[in-house]
This record gives C-alpha cells, sequence and structure tokens, in this order.
C-alpha cells in the first residue's frame, strides 16, 4: 500500500512530500494518465530502492509523466519502467537504475514494446547486464528530443540504447560516456544531430 499526502490548493489536487519510496511493489497505470510535478522546485522523486521497478505502463494506455525523478528501480528487465502503452516523458530524469538479472537483463532504465517520447529527459548511470543500459526498445517506436544519455552501460551491447524491431528517432540529443547506440535489424534508424 502507499500513502501519498495531499493537498488541496483552490481546485487542483497537490502532492505534499516531493519524495515517494516504494516498498517493492511498482505502479502499474492501466489508465490514461497525466502526473506533472513541475510545479515543485525540484519535481517529485520516485525510488524504489532497489526493490522494484518503478512503472509499468500497460498497453492500450496513454501516460505522460512530467517533471520526476525515478531512481533505484530494478527488475529483470526495465529497471524504472517497462512499456507497452503511448508513454511521453517529459523534463524527467532516470538515474542509477537497473536490472538485476541476465534472464532477460534488458533496459537498465526502460524496456519498451509500446510508443516512447522522451522530451528534455535525461538518463543516467543506469546500467543493464546484457543490452541497452538506458533504454531497450522491442518492437516499439522510440523517439528522443532535446535527451541527454551519459554514462549508462550495458554487459554486452547499446550502454546507451538497444534497439531491436522497432523505431528509433533520435533528436538533438547528446550521448556521452558510455551511452553508446546498438541498432540491430530490422530496425529503422533516424538518427538527426
Amino acid at each position: 500500500a502507499y500513502e501519498i499526502s495531499l493537498c488541496l490548493v483552490g481546485s487542483e489536487m497537490c502532492i505534499r512530500d516531493r519524495t515517494i519510496t516504494l516498498d517493492g511493489t511498482h505502479l502499474t497505470i492501466d489508465k490514461d494518465l497525466k502526473l506533472d510535478g513541475s510545479d515543485l522546485s525540484e519535481g517529485i522523486i520516485l525510488n524504489a530502492a532497489g526493490n522494484s521497478r518503478v512503472f509499468v505502463i500497460d498497453a492500450g494506455t496513454t501516460v505522460e509523466l512530467t517533471g520526476l525523478t525515478l531512481s533505484e528501480g530494478g527488475e529483470a528487465n526495465g529497471g524504472a519502467i517497462l512499456n507497452s502503452g503511448t508513454l511521453t516523458l517529459n523534463h524527467t530524469k532516470l538515474s542509477d537504475n537497473s536490472t538485476i538479472s541476465d534472464d532477460p537483463g534488458d533496459g537498465g532504465a526502460i524496456f519498451n514494446t509500446g510508443s516512447l517520447i522522451l522530451n528534455n529527459v535525461t538518463l543516467s548511470g543506469n546500467m543493464a547486464n546484457k543490452r541497452g543500459g538506458g533504454i531497450y526498445n522491442d518492437s516499439g517506436t522510440v523517439t528522443l528530443n532535446h535527451s541527454t544519455l551519459t554514462g549508462n552501460s550495458a554487459g554486452a551491447v547499446g550502454g546507451g540504447i538497444s534497439s531491436f524491431r522497432g523505431t528509433l528517432r533520435v533528436n538533438n540529443t547528446t550521448l556521452s560516456g558510455l551511452s553508446l547506440i546498438h541498432i540491430s535489424e530490422p530496425t529503422r534508424p533516424r538518427l538527426i544531430s
């Protein structure tokens, strides 16, 4: 069970505490949702304390997350996020997430089989035992706009991103440190600056 302290400002609901530590169970989003923490000076921090991933986004849902930090997620694949729906991340940080086994061990921060758009997102210090330290894309579509991948690593390939049987678009995005892109056929890459 999660306990989140809410307050009411005018007609809008707000979260009193900006840091939420999960108790070992991920949060499943099975309905369309917009969550915006950008009004808080440092956004909302969701910390899984290495006991689970942070979010599972179900197929058929449209989710937009803004102003969040997702940290210390740990799971067999998709350390912070397992996305099968349509997910947009805005001004969000994913840091220190990892896969915790070699089976499958893909997607240190994000394992994607749906549609994923990252706008001004930073992925740093994430690790996958096999592929895609930052992101592993399997048959989905990933678009990165004005984002940064730095210091992510993978035991096999794609410290930053590994994409297989999907579409990958990278626009005005910085990759540094161990953040490399690995593309397996028949991925349709489109790299722009």
